[in-house]
């Protein structure tokens, strides 16, 4: 089932053995016929953000988008909506509980991700700051460059004076 999932859940709940529906022939691709019930979903309630992320991650692991930027361009948001989306599949069990109840905002969650990688970024930064240090090696001999490379500026005046950038 594609399209009508919840209804025949919410049918299923309530004992009934038959749903009244409109049996349609599916698509020969699973791909376009997953991408129709993702619509529907969206369309009507909003799926839960974990549910979102799962999908993602089947769409992305099936080979049919290559890559989270395609992936945005097939379902209409953003690069950085799919990556924060995917992200939530770093949550505890116990955040992912809250999340699916409702009691966690998919943003708080987003940002308890966040926090988790700072935190493991900064302990493998201290863990290399100790390693050079017994090697005796200044801390900043093992920085990687944190300026990344030049950028090309351009002003835009028919965009509203918006400044563009890009990596040369």
């Amino acid at each position: 089932v594609y399209a009508g999932e919840r209804r025949v859940a919410a049918y299923r709940l309530l004992g009934k053995t038959s749903i009244p529906c409109r049996v349609v022939p599916a698509d020969d691709d699973d791909f376009v016929a997953a991408l129709r019930g993702y619509a529907e979903n969206t369309e009507r309630v909003g799926i839960n953000p974990l549910d979102e992320a799962a999908f993602f991650a089947n769409l992305l692991k099936s080979g049919k988008v290559a890559d989270q930027k395609a992936l945005a361009h097939v379902v209409g948001t953003t690069t950085s909506a799919v990556s924060r989306t995917l992200s939530l599949a770093e949550l505890s069990k116990e955040n992912k509980e809250l999340l699916r109840a409702g009691d966690l905002s998919a943003t708080e969650a987003a940002k308890i991700v966040a926090k988790a990688r700072d935190a493991k970024t900064a302990q493998a930064k201290a863990v290399e700051d100790k390693s050079a240090a017994k090697a005796g090696k200044p801390a900043e001999a093992t920085e990687p460059a944190t300026r990344g490379p030049p950028r090309r500026r351009w002003d835009l005046k028919e965009f509203g004076g918006l400044e563009v950038s890009e990596a040369v």
